[in-house]
């Protein structure tokens, strides 16, 4: 691109049932390429497979950097800086392992056979909805929900009037600052009266402050960071794990021999989960990075202090590591697949995010095998606002 041309806007399609033209064009091309954030900054989208992962594994390449003040933004920050900073002290204070040891493999475990239970709950109200019934609100949205309250030991009554302040506080498009102040204050507010609640079940929030409790005075952490932090993770885990599993939904219903076969095996084995993983398009924005030093990558000298962008689901698309990559094919070997991402912030809740998919899927293709979208796929409506690609709704029936 010659240096007096403004670079594309990215993202470039808010649509999750299909990859966008542009970011085909770009990954043949241009794998990695200059484009415009939301916020006007520039910074470079990597698109390729294999620049994403050198991407990833490289340590000039900072997540931290990323969330640092004065950083280059892909997005508006509807968080306050005190916020983002919490992370930081709860990581000093070491009590993250909390949430953690919340996720870990041995505790999804143990949470699988609720989780099976609680699907099959949904699914019995999704079936006594009219038709067509909107299978997002009733189930892609509730199960993970239900999900993350059970993680924290929260009341999942309490979840559904959170959720329009979690989408509030992260956008992809701006709004008035005041918004962002009120929202915050709300949310936040919210999980600090839950902290002082006497009688909560187990749990992150609760473990999160018997841990706190038993320190020092001097070495404890002020509630007011303790629910920046824990509105922080419910709102991480809400976002992701809904997009995840509303456009693999979507998808399946759409690839008819995918989802027959589910039906046929009335199980999804473990590399069919992965394949899902790798096909779902629900990263609305890239995963930001910023250069501590210069760096080369795929010929391009990526210049310290610069902001990077590893777009992981057009990656995950790249047919020279996964050929036919928009098809779901459930022999597929997806090994290298990014949709966890990769290297030292690999996530920390793939394990409960691998279980929530799975679960679903069993349960749904179980209880409805006959079910279809009730609209062309092409009718759909996407979201546009929110750094993750959403469905407004599901149309289907049976």
């Amino acid at each position: 691109m010659p240096p007096d041309e403004t670079p594309p806007r990215f993202p470039f399609s808010h649509r999750g049932d299909a990859l966008g033209p542009e970011y085909r064009d770009l990954q043949e091309h241009r794998p990695i390429a200059r484009v415009l954030t939301p916020t006007g900054e520039r910074a470079w989208l990597v698109t390729d497979h294999t620049l994403a992962v050198r991407a990833f594994e490289d340590d000039r390449l900072s997540l931290v950097r990323a969330a640092a003040p004065g950083s280059p933004r892909q997005t508006v920050q509807a968080m306050p800086a005190d916020a983002i900073a919490s992370m930081s002290a709860i990581e000093h204070a070491g009590l993250r392992k909390e949430f953690l040891a919340a996720i870990s493999p041995p505790r999804v475990v143990e949470m699988r056979p609720w989780a099976r239970t609680t699907a099959r709950a949904m699914l019995d109200s999704l079936a006594a909805a009219d038709r067509p019934a909107d299978l997002f609100r009733h189930y892609a949205e509730a199960l993970p929900l239900a999900h993350t309250c059970r993680v924290l030991g929260m009341p999942f009554d309490d979840a559904a009037p959170l959720i329009e302040r979690v989408e509030t506080a992260m956008p992809i498009r701006e709004r008035p600052a005041v918004d962002y102040a009120a929202n915050w204050a709300g949310l936040h507010g919210y999980f600090l009266s839950l902290l002082a609640r006497a009688d909560l079940p187990d749990g992150a929030v609760r473990r999160y402050r018997e841990n706190n409790d038993a320190r020092p005075p001097e070495q404890r952490v002020d509630d007011h960071v303790l629910a920046e932090t824990l509105a922080w993770f419910f709102g991480a885990s809400h976002i992701g794990a809904v997009s995840v599993l509303a456009h693999t939904l979507v998808s399946l219903l759409a690839q008819r021999d995918a989802w027959d076969r589910l039906c046929e095996l009335r199980a999804a084995p473990g590399p069919a989960v992965e394949e899902l993983l790798r096909h779902s398009l629900f990263l609305h924005n890239g995963l930001p990075r910023v250069a501590t030093d210069d760096v080369d990558l795929g010929g391009v000298t990526i210049g310290a202090g610069e902001l990077v962008l590893i777009s992981a689901d057009t990656a995950n698309r790249d047919p020279a590591a996964f050929p036919g990559p928009d098809r779901i094919d459930l022999d597929r070997d997806t090994r290298g697949h990014l949709a966890f991402g990769r290297g030292a912030n690999y996530c920390p809740g793939s394990a409960l995010g691998r279980m929530t998919l799975q679960v679903a899927i069993e349960e749904l293709t179980r209880r409805f095998p006959t079910m279809y979208l009730a609209v062309p796929l092409g009718e759909i409506e996407w979201r546009d606002d929110l750094l993750d690609r959403r469905p407004v709704a599901i149309p289907v029936r049976w």
